[in-house]
């Protein structure tokens, strides 16, 4: 029947039919009918092409013509990426027969064995001549109208998630296509060359962060001023190593229909598997970039520069005590000082080691001054052990690196920290731009970083040990100061990078005093110092005086900036004042140094000088004329009349750093800057200290009968309750003075008339005439007459005084309230008094009145109460069996016997400030008050 003259053309539909063939006589006609017709005689298939494009065939990449023997190839000849200005890329070859197939060719033959006879042509000169016809016989894939070009951003090592086939370290920027050049009915032009420019640019964001994956914003960072496919150009970012993977694409068909039937597997979800796709080819670009200013930022929340000083976080796990043993014990948790340093960095932490959370990239450096191991990758650190965290400062410098993960400018030795380092009043620092360290940026991602990773930023740490004691001078310690800091980061960027770029930031830092004084007080004596003494000009009244208590300490402080401080531990009524009750004999307990524990104490650019401490203790006030010599302020909370000074305060001092000296006389003095825990050294626990006993003021008045004179008796206080003893222990004299003038007549002089006691159970009897036999039971009448016996010294009766004195009546009166005593002096016994001297009875009166301290002999006048059962029994448990049999018979014979009476007699009793004058304590006295004159 002839040749099948049949043209196989890819996206047609052919009919085949299967007929038997004798090889000895031929086979039958198309024409002819099968003898049985079958539905499988003639099969219908579409012709298809399987054949995906080869590689594009890229001008750059192909060999140099006037290349010399031994040239390297500008492109393939190197390892590292290159910086191309465009790429000129012409249609992939397709071979025979598949280049007919596609029937877009007039003459594919001819064009084919044209190019053949090229591959003869051969030029030994020029080993190049024709050597594109010599490897693989094909033309131009007609089927080839665009380019597919994903570009990828080279990331961090392990960073894989982002690129296109989530196997390499890169991320996926932007895919475009360009459209080779129209044939415009030229066969020819299917070798057109598509040339496409590249443009470089820096990042133009506010933050020069390249945005990728659901941030990517084109058009902001790289300055795009159309949408990336309508630009004839590749606009790629600088400073970035850049992936072009440029793939050869087959045209669609009018519609979707003639697509399917023109080629064999179409799967645009799989690009690998659809034949429209041709194989990829890669080239690696990569162009240093000028503008790279704002290269660190602030990273939120976390300072640029802190210093953390750290308390250690060791505690004590067993207190001795059993139900501690077999319970537990409930402590309030606090923080290691790893996870505290981690807090303060916004890190996480396990055991000794820092890292990064998750999804945040953080590179650490850190000084050799600490013992610490750093990963590879400088994503976390691990300390030697917790002491290399405390007793010094761990200054932290820290920035957001403000460049995306694929940014690549810098040395491996990326940054290098320098310090400076000076106490704030030395004449000259220690060090100055002394390298602290370098930070070692590896372009490798760490686990932690790859969970939701948040490639946008980097954090930089860098940890150094600052010391903050003074080095000895000549052997001698020196006393401590604060301390001036200044870092500086300063990036290392690769050559030809970076024509713009910002000055180091500097960033200064003043770390307070953390080392406490050295010296311990101790206490050689003591005593009351007193204002001057102040009277008026004829002698008649004197001011009250301002005491204080002064200490004596047994050698100055050395450190001028430092001074002694006190503080109150506890306090207790006096017991020759107080009723002694035994609940009084439980000891306070004494509470800690009132200073924040600083677990850890932070530093930052905005801090200043808090006066930590200052408060936990009171600064005694130096002497002006000796160094050795304090006052010794009163407690907080107290004044110089307060009941409570009349009790006994314990005490403790120490040596702390106060104040520095004015540089300049007349210059107010600088408090210095300290933690609280380095604020004050060792202390002294003193006990029995007591302060001047609060004025005694008394009230002297006088009418045409009489002249009297009231004063108060000391109160003991304890927790704001009234202890005193009931009756009072003290006794209070009251001494009559007139005022007299010198023989030369230049000063007046002062002369005692008479002394009496005051008595808390009378007062003046304001009614004119009383009759005290009718007022009075005849046991008032008794105590009356005792009372007035004992003030007036037996110089007259309570028939005589009746109009003078009454009984208190205590029933109305505050029990816990102040017991005031009163003594009165009749005129005609004043007018006696002033004649016994040869004064006149008008002569100026004035008055003291003289509180003495009791003396006690026994327990039963050293306690008030023990009539009490409850009371005694309690004295008696604090005493041996020899104390309790002769405290019981005393006690029967006071309280049980039948027999037994109180003898509430007085007996009239020397004198204490005139007659034993010097064998009695005196606890105070008032200022002298002129007696008003008798209207």
């Amino acid at each position: 029947p002839g040749p099948v003259n049949t043209q196989l053309r890819y996206g047609k539909t052919y009919q085949f039919r299967i007929r038997l063939q004798d090889i000895s006589g031929g086979t039958p006609g198309i024409d002819r009918k099968p003898v049985n017709e079958t539905p499988s005689d003639i099969a219908s298939c579409r012709f298809k092409r399987y054949i995906a494009p080869i590689q594009p065939r890229i001008q750059e990449i192909e060999s140099v013509p006037d290349a010399q023997p031994g040239d390297v190839h500008p492109v393939i000849g190197t390892d590292g990426p290159n910086e191309l200005n465009e790429l000129n890329i012409r249609r992939p070859k397709l071979e025979y027969p598949a280049v007919v197939y596609t029937g877009k060719y007039s003459d594919p033959i001819q064009r084919l064995v044209n190019l053949a006879n090229l591959s003869l042509d051969v030029d030994t000169t020029d080993p190049g001549h024709n050597a594109e016809h010599r490897v693989g016989l094909g033309i131009a894939d007609p089927d080839v109208n665009q380019v597919e070009i994903t570009v990828e951003i080279e990331s961090l090592k392990l960073d894989k998630l982002a690129s296109v086939n989530g196997k390499d370290d890169y991320v996926h920027l932007y895919t475009t296509r360009r459209f080779f050049p129209d044939l415009n009915g030229n066969d020819d032009n299917y070798e057109a060359t598509l040339n496409i420019p590249i443009q470089y640019k820096d990042i133009e964001g506010p933050d020069k962060v390249l945005n990728v994956g659901k941030e990517i914003n084109l058009t902001q960072d790289l300055g795009l001023t159309d949408d990336i496919d309508n630009l004839p150009q590749l606009v790629l970012p600088t400073a970035r190593t850049i992936r072009l993977t440029i793939r050869a694409v087959c045209e669609d068909k009018e519609d979707e229909s003639d697509t399917s039937a023109y080629y064999g597997v179409i799967d645009a979800a799989n690009k690998t598997m659809d034949v429209r796709y041709g194989e990829p080819f890669t080239v690696a670009l990569y162009k240093a970039s000028n503008d790279e200013t704002g290269l660190l930022a602030l990273t939120p929340g976390v300072p640029n520069i802190q210093a953390l000083y750290m308390q250690p976080d060791a505690e004590t796990v067993f207190d001795g005590k059993i139900t501690t043993l077999l319970f537990g014990k409930e402590n309030l948790a606090k923080n290691s000082n790893v996870q505290q340093l981690a807090d303060q960095l916004n890190l996480e932490s396990n055991g000794l080691t820092l890292y990064a959370p998750k999804g945040k990239r953080v590179v650490l450096g850190c000084s050799s001054r600490i013992r610490h191991t750093l990963a590879p990758d400088g994503s976390s650190i691990t300390f030697a052990s917790k002491s290399d965290l405390f007793n010094h400062w761990l200054c932290c410098v820290n920035y957001e690196l403000d460049r995306d993960w694929m940014w690549d400018a810098l040395e491996t030795d990326s940054f290098i920290v320098k310090r400076t380092k000076g106490f704030t009043h030395d004449p000259q620092p220690e060090e100055e731009n002394a390298e602290a360290g370098r930070i070692r940026m590896i372009r490798t991602a760490s686990f932690e970083s790859l969970d939701n990773p948040q490639r946008n930023s980097t954090q930089i740490v860098f940890i150094d040990a600052v010391e903050p004691k003074k080095e000895p001078q000549n052997g001698t310690p020196s006393f401590p100061d604060t301390i001036e800091l200044s870092y500086t980061m300063e990036p290392r960027f690769k050559s030809g990078h970076a024509t713009e770029r910002d000055e180091p930031e500097t960033l200064e830092l003043t770390l307070p005093i953390t080392t406490p004084p050295a010296q311990i007080p101790k206490i050689v004596s003591a005593g009351y110092a007193l204002s001057p003494y102040k009277r008026d000009e004829k002698y008649e009244n004197s001011e009250s005086r301002k005491r204080f208590l002064w200490i004596e300490f047994a050698e100055p402080v050395e450190d001028p900036q430092d001074i002694y401080f006190a503080r109150v531990l506890a306090n207790v009524p006096d017991q020759l004042i107080s009723n002694n009750h035994p609940s009084l004999f439980v000891g306070p307990q004494e509470p800690p140094l009132p200073i924040d524990p600083e677990q850890i104490r932070i530093i930052t650019q905005a801090s200043s000088n808090d006066l930590a401490g200052l408060n936990a203790m009171q600064p005694m006030v130096k002497s002006t004329s000796s160094d050795v010599h304090y006052l010794l302020p009163l407690p907080p909370g107290l004044h110089a009349n307060s009941d409570e000074m009349f009790g006994f305060f314990t005490y403790e001092f120490r040596v702390g750093h106060f104040e520095r000296p004015p540089v300049n006389p007349g210059e107010e003095s600088e408090k210095v800057w300290t933690t609280a825990q380095g604020r004050f050294g060792r202390r002294l626990k003193s006990q029995g200290i007591q302060h001047p006993a609060p004025a005694l003021t008394c009230m002297p008045n006088r009418d045409k009968n009489k002249l009297w004179v009231t004063a108060p008796y000391a109160v003991a206080v304890h927790k704001g309750k009234n202890v005193t003893a009931d009756p009072p222990r003290t006794e209070l004299w009251a001494l009559l003075y007139a005022q007299v003038k010198q023989a030369d007549n230049n000063d007046y002089r002062n002369i005692l008339l008479d002394d009496r006691p005051l008595d808390w159970r009378v007062q003046i009897e304001n009614e004119k005439e009383v009759n005290v036999f009718e007022k009075y039971t005849s046991d008032q009448l008794q105590l009356l007459n005792k009372i007035s016996a004992k003030t007036l010294k037996g110089q007259t009766t309570v028939s005589q005084t009746g109009n003078f004195l009454k009984l208190v009546d205590f029933t109305k009166k505050n029990k816990s309230s102040t017991k005031y005593g009163t003594t009165v002096w009749s005129n005609s016994e004043v007018s006696q008094l002033l004649s016994v001297y040869g004064l006149p009875k008008d002569s100026s009166l004035s008055i003291i009145v003289v509180e003495t301290l009791p003396q006690i002999n026994n327990i039963f006048e050293h306690m008030t109460g023990l009539v009490q059962p409850q009371v005694a029994q309690t004295a008696t448990n604090l005493m041996s069996n020899d104390q309790k049999a002769t405290f019981s018979r005393e006690y029967d014979k006071r309280f049980n016997a039948k027999s037994a009476s109180f003898d509430t007699t007085i007996t009239q009793k020397p004198s204490p400030v005139s007659d034993e004058l010097g064998h009695h304590r005196i606890l105070r006295t008032s200022r002298l008050i002129k007696v008003p004159d008798i209207c």
